[in-house]
């Protein structure tokens, strides 16, 4: 039996609660309207296929979109590239199982490089195209489901780190020292998971971490600072388990990140303050995004997954800031979509956005600033 008072401690508890939302401080995010640019397919399934999981987009220097993804059902890696004269797409690794946890970054020479998980050998490698449709790849490291949350990142002098987490329960850092050899070592004690994504940002030669330690009930949001051989971390967020999915960027010299907090499905926008790191509610019922910030522009884009009333309803939308207004737009009404999900954006805020779409089994594309294409509707 639940006594008195348990009960008013009970009733208490619920009115703070309800009080507390009550006064969110919530981003003026107005009603979704039709997007402007052009939806596509890119590469479909069917009934017996799967692919367009594990999504990474890049820009180089020459405003080219590169794209690495997983087939799903045959594991592959597979890559696609958009300039001037539309999409090519190859299959850059098929040997094996192959494909989880892809990271993607080019390099000072527009080479496109992925990072990703070979679950047939256990193998985290690193893969670089060395000409069209030629693509070698190396171990980095060995381990059941090593790579969760894989980043990869090259430096001014063109060498490659990748940030992932391991298994026992800690954030790695590995750099190329040479062909064929990484250095690895742990930066904190930290539990990830299959779904966890950080964000690693090079800021003034120091690494710059958003990440996620995970005590199998609640997370904790931190931001990471590796500066030569010393990690530093700050917390920046524990309630109502948030940090699955952050995004870092930096404004004025000052980190902020977008982050999801799973417990109410939401997407926050934390910055640094006097008082220490708060957070803005950005809108609810979503749990899964992808954002970048154009500097030059200072515009943040957010690419989300909206829940909808069901699971069926689910939708992807655009979230656009700019001038310290939002636009909002719907991307695709015919979910469920967006469960995989990455963008990138030029220097003149062409957007390309990429997502895993259930209906066709395939990968679906967003993009703006180009004439309708013939790849497909």
């Amino acid at each position: 039996m639940i006594t008195k008072p348990r009960i008013c401690s009970y009733i208490y508890s619920l009115l703070l609660f309800f009080l507390l939302s009550a006064c969110e401080d919530k981003a003026p995010v107005p009603d979704v309207v039709k997007a402007p640019g052009i939806r596509s397919i890119l590469d479909g399934g069917n009934a017996q296929q799967k692919t367009g999981w594990w999504p990474r987009t890049a820009v180089d220097s020459k405003g080219n979109i590169h794209m690495a993804y997983c087939d799903v059902t045959k594991g592959d890696v597979r890559y696609a590239r958009r300039n001037d004269k539309g999409w090519s797409i190859e299959t850059a690794l098929h040997k094996g199982a192959v494909g989880k946890y892809i990271g993607l970054a080019v390099d000072k020479n527009d080479q496109p490089n992925i990072l990703f998980y070979d679950q047939d050998q256990k193998i985290l490698r690193f893969a670089w195209q060395s000409q069209p449709e030629n693509w070698q790849s190396e171990q980095i490291a060995w381990g059941l489901e090593i790579g969760m949350g894989g980043e990869l990142v090259f430096d001014a002098n063109n060498k490659a780190h990748a940030f992932y987490y391991i298994t026992s329960g800690q954030l790695i850092h590995a750099q190329r020292s040479a062909p064929g050899e990484w250095d690895k070592k742990p930066l904190t004690d930290a539990i990830g998971s299959f779904t966890v994504r950080i964000s690693v940002v090079l800021k003034d030669d120091v690494f710059w971490i958003s990440y996620m330690d995970w005590d199998l009930r609640h997370s904790t949001l931190y931001l990471g600072k590796l500066d030569g051989e010393t990690f530093t971390s700050e917390e920046v967020a524990r309630r109502l388990s948030p940090g699955w999915r952050s995004h870092l960027f930096f404004v004025d010299g000052e980190p902020e990140i977008i982050f999801t907090q799973s417990v109410k499905s939401q997407i926050r926008w934390a910055k640094r303050t006097t008082k220490g790191w708060q957070s803005k509610l950005i809108c609810d019922n979503s749990g899964n995004f992808a954002a970048t910030y154009q500097p030059k522009s200072k515009t943040l884009f957010i690419a989300y997954e909206e829940y909808g009333s069901g699971f069926r309803d689910s939708n992807v939308r655009l979230l656009k800031h700019e001038n310290n207004q939002w636009s909002h737009y719907l991307i695709d009404s015919k979910g469920p979509a967006g469960t995989y999900l990455d963008l990138a954006v030029k220097d003149n805020n062409d957007l390309v956005l990429a997502y895993y779409a259930e209906p066709i089994r395939g990968l679906r594309i967003y993009e703006e600033g180009i004439e309708k294409q013939s790849h497909g509707q």
